[in-house]
């Protein structure tokens, strides 16, 4: 599935060497394990097929972590989103884009109820218009960050809204990206998948806290 490269291991041949052999062979990830090149080198390596650095000394749960979110990529989830939007018409096309794109996708109107939802659905990515009736999506969004649970759910408004400043009023309420509506679908789609993607590895890592050396240590003793 993957090769593994250790530079020490590899002193009868520069790496350089054995690279473009091992390309040929292998059409899988290809992780260097190293104390650390500049950044020329990495990109030299990755140019060659390195597809992931991983520091030495070595640390196995780093190496786990990094062949579990390989072998997701392959067999990926779909990500979770959840559409916040008193516009029916709005809120039915995102949910169209996103779900041709393979995507879970919830809708809700009423955006008083979106802690009640995010319990309930537990989204990769909440897409929040700027202009409901019951309150502003930058409103919502501080109560969303109010609940440290909800932290690692990334938050991208969906508005009309095309003033920069404004853009940026509401990204400082608790906002991670701004999209504005009637984009092209295939960016939709990109600008979704990214942030998503980005925050699941984040979840990730977190939950694998308690799987740390140190804290498996803690628990032995």
């Amino acid at each position: 599935f993957a090769v593994v490269i250790d530079e020490s291991g590899t002193s009868d041949a520069a790496a350089t060497q054995c690279l473009p052999l091992l390309h040929k062979l292998s059409h899988g990830p290809v992780i260097y394990l190293s104390h650390g090149q500049s950044v020329a080198e990495q990109i030299e390596l990755m140019r060659l097929g390195v597809s992931d650095f991983l520091p030495k000394p070595f640390n196995p749960l780093l190496l786990i972590d990094r062949l579990d979110a390989l072998q997701e990529q392959l067999r990926p989830n779909p990500f979770r989103a959840l559409i916040v939007d008193d516009s029916e018409t709005a809120a039915r096309w995102a949910s169209n884009v996103l779900e041709k794109a393979g995507m879970q996708v919830n809708q809700l109107q009423i955006a008083l109820e979106l802690l009640f939802q995010l319990e309930r659905h537990k989204p990769d990515i909440i897409l929040l218009d700027m202009y409901m009736p019951q309150c502003s999506g930058d409103e919502i969004a501080k109560v969303v960050r109010q609940h440290k649970q909800y932290d690692s759910i990334p938050i991208v408004f969906l508005s009309t809204e095309t003033q920069r400043d404004k853009q940026l009023m509401a990204r400082s309420m608790g906002g991670d990206d701004f999209l504005v509506k009637n984009m092209a679908p295939d960016e939709l789609v990109a600008a979704v998948t990214i942030t998503a993607e980005r925050y699941r590895r984040l979840r990730r890592w977190m939950t694998r806290d308690d799987r740390s050396p140190w804290s498996m240590a803690c628990w032995y003793f």
